[in-house]
């Protein structure tokens, strides 16, 4: 995705995310430039010990986990997640992000990754 991407997307769409706590390709400046609110994700366990520190101050929102319950996702049992959200909790509100979100599960029967 480029700016020209970013700029399209405001007419539909008002955020987005890139399935990681910082912008690839772009930065968060020319997010802000196109309107469209980048939404941080913490996408797997992974994450939420390696990453999470690097999530923006004053997001509108966190993404936590993404598909947990498919293999070649987050690929993560409930209690596993269960037990890494507060570190999520704790991060959004030292980061003044006043909302969580997720896991953002799949139900899918014919997901090509189970």
């Amino acid at each position: 995705m480029d700016e020209s991407d970013l700029h399209a997307l405001q007419r539909i769409a008002s955020w987005g995310y890139t399935w990681e706590v910082t912008p690839s390709h772009l930065s968060l400046k020319q997010w802000d430039d196109s309107n469209v609110t980048f939404m941080p994700m913490i996408w797997g366990s992974s994450q939420a010990t390696d990453s999470l520190r690097e999530v923006p101050e004053n997001a509108a929102a966190l993404l936590g986990f993404n598909e947990p319950n498919f293999d070649a996702q987050a690929d993560l049992l409930p209690a596993e997640a269960a037990a890494l959200w507060p570190s999520l909790e704790a991060e959004a509100e030292a980061k003044n992000i006043p909302l969580l979100v997720g896991p953002a599960v799949n139900n899918s029967p014919d997901a090509p990754y189970q």
